[in-house]
């Protein structure tokens, strides 16, 4: 089994089920400081004929979120194995034994913007060695929609540490294609859901968070499935076919194997799938069975428009649609969720167990199940253990946490929702989990005033109506929240030595036309160190909202801005969202 998030390295672990116990364990990094690597693609670790387990790692957020650069991905340091396929001997007196690895050419580009290789988990096949030089194969995906083919008996990297940085597609160790890669204008990985990036790939712009399929047609045929999408608007973010694509193993006797792109379904939107499943009578009549949530990474799955998910059926050979479910008819699902199938019955676990399969008889159409709770609300309110406790959480979450918990934004959860959470769980949360970077400098008595005080709320089980889109995109907050917060922090203190901070800074409090060119250009004058420049993100409208609410927060105050003031500043050629 494997495990280890965006803040911990990656483990994997052998259970020993006859002594109940941990027989052995690996992990990804060998100092628990350079924390990346972990191990949480879909599928879970594959296991060969031979014994040999794989699992590929990840990057961490964390690089990205603290501007960490090339020095936190610690390229230059032995056995850590981030964003890599690692191969693993298990002996049953020795344990784990690293044998093999394979980490992309891009690896420190990717890692510094969180796009996980590790997102991905490895899929195994075997061919027939008359067919191939290399018979025994590893396909994996990624973020960034590319599809890597490797030798999985003779993996290209070292046993010590990862190769050198490198910006040369054609030197990448998987079993490249023999032809021309558009997106790198020479030989390199296939890239199948694009466009390709290097630097917008992560959360709503990834595209794919997939396990491969493979499928062996009856005329002997190799086929590899993956699913994701395509990305296309101003912020890479929209989902756009292709989202399901057929990969052909191509083999010559002797020679070694590689990819090609046999088929790209071009007529369903996916927002976020599962990994694809193929169902078959042997070689015939095989079926691509795909879970879509129906939304992006980021989409809350709790209230009232939590999406509802779609499962597809397509003809593995043609790509024709075959059946797909109807509109409301699954209830919520986890994301990257995908289905069983078994003996005529396509099974998926949402909140419930909902299983399709062929009626012997035509049936009425049938009514979506209702959800599983009652809409009508049911509030209580529970009694709290100190009051005067009670009173320093709320004035700590209104300093460090309200911001973004009041937001509005996706992928936020609101106050509401954090009411409803065990108290044990926010503490932990907070000192060791996720929210562990933004709690930075709080105490451990804080951590439980505050859940005290989120305790003390009402409860309602009919959460509240989400903001509408047009609302959240003209707070100035939510604004903030969206596209500054990671870098300069809830309460702008910023991060230290890496992004500065903004209550009572020069700049915020100064002239107003430049912190406009700071927010649309990037740089608070000509000729000074660029920093990421928000002008084609935000409308004229928006970006006055964003500055008028970083001054009333962090600076000053002063005259508000309006969208005509930002539309002065902008260049002749910037473009505007």
């Amino acid at each position: 089994m494997t495990f280890g998030g965006d803040s911990n390295p990656g483990w994997i672990v052998a259970v020993d089920t006859e002594r109940a116990g941990v027989a052995t364990a690996f992990s990804s990094t060998a100092r628990t400081e350079e924390t990346q690597g972990g191990i949480w693609g879909s599928g879970g670790p594959s296991v060969d004929a031979d014994g040999y387990v794989h699992v590929t790692t990840g990057s961490s957020v964390q690089v990205y979120i603290k501007k960490l650069g090339l020095p936190g991905i610690f390229p230059d340091s032995e056995h850590n194995w981030g964003q890599s396929v690692i191969r693993l001997r298990d002996d049953r007196r020795d344990g784990f034994a690293l044998a093999g690895t394979y980490t992309p050419f891009n690896y420190t580009e990717a890692q510094i913007m969180d796009i996980d290789l590790g997102s991905s988990g490895v899929t195994v096949v075997d061919l027939d060695p008359a067919h191939s030089s290399t018979p025994q194969l590893l396909v994996v995906g990624g973020k960034q929609g590319n599809v890597y083919l490797l030798d999985r008996a003779h993996l290209p990297g070292s046993l010590v540490k990862r190769p050198p940085p490198s910006d040369d597609s054609g030197s990448d160790g998987s079993l490249l294609p023999p032809g021309i890669q558009p997106q790198f204008g020479r030989r390199g990985p296939i890239n199948v859901f694009g466009p390709y990036a290097d630097k917008n790939a992560m959360n709503d712009q990834a595209r794919s968070r997939t396990t491969p399929a493979y499928f062996r047609s009856a005329a002997g045929r190799h086929y590899i499935f993956v699913s994701g999408s395509a990305k296309t608007g101003p912020k890479v973010d929209k989902s756009t076919p292709p989202g399901l694509a057929r990969l052909e193993i191509m083999t010559s006797p002797g020679k070694p194997a590689h990819l090609r792109i046999d088929q790209l379904e071009e007529t369903q939107t996916f927002h976020n799938p599962g990994s694809p499943v193929v169902t078959s009578h042997g070689g015939e009549d095989a079926i691509v069975w795909v879970l879509d949530s129906n939304a992006p990474r980021t989409t809350p799955l709790v209230g009232p428009n939590a999406p509802r998910p779609v499962l597809y059926a397509f003809d593995a050979l043609t790509f024709a649609l075959l059946w797909k479910s109807a509109p409301n008819e699954l209830a919520t699902s986890g994301k990257y969720n995908e289905p069983t199938v078994v003996r005529g019955l396509a099974i998926v676990g949402t909140d419930r167990i909902q299983a399709f399969g062929l009626l012997p008889s035509p049936q009425t159409d049938r009514t979506p199940f209702p959800p599983l709770f009652s809409a009508l609300p049911m509030v209580t309110t529970r009694r709290p253990v100190d009051p005067a406790r009670v009173e320093n959480g709320r004035a700590v979450f209104e300093v460090r946490c309200a911001i973004c918990h009041r937001s509005g934004q996706p992928g936020i959860p609101p106050v509401s929702t954090l009411a409803r959470l065990d108290s044990g769980r926010i503490v932990e949360t907070l000192r060791t989990g996720v929210m562990k970077p933004q709690s930075v400098g709080l105490t451990d008595p804080e951590f439980t005033a505050i859940a005290e005080y989120l305790g003390s709320l009402p409860v309602s089980t009919t959460p509240g109506e989400r903001e509408s889109e047009s609302r959240v995109s003209l707070s100035g907050r939510a604004l903030y929240v969206r596209h500054c917060i990671l870098c300069h922090m809830p309460d702008g203190s910023g991060v230290p030595s890496l992004q500065p901070a903004l209550r009572n800074n020069p700049v915020v409090g100064g002239d107003p036309a430049t912190l406009i060119r700071v927010v649309l250009d990037g740089r608070p004058t000509p000729g000074e160190d660029t920093v990421h420049a928000f002008g084609p993100a935000l409308s004229d409208l928006e970006a006055a909202a964003l500055l008028n609410y970083v001054r009333q927060a962090f600076g000053l105050g002063g005259p508000d801005f309006e969208a005509g003031d930002i539309a002065a500043q902008r260049g002749p050629t910037q473009n505007r969202r």
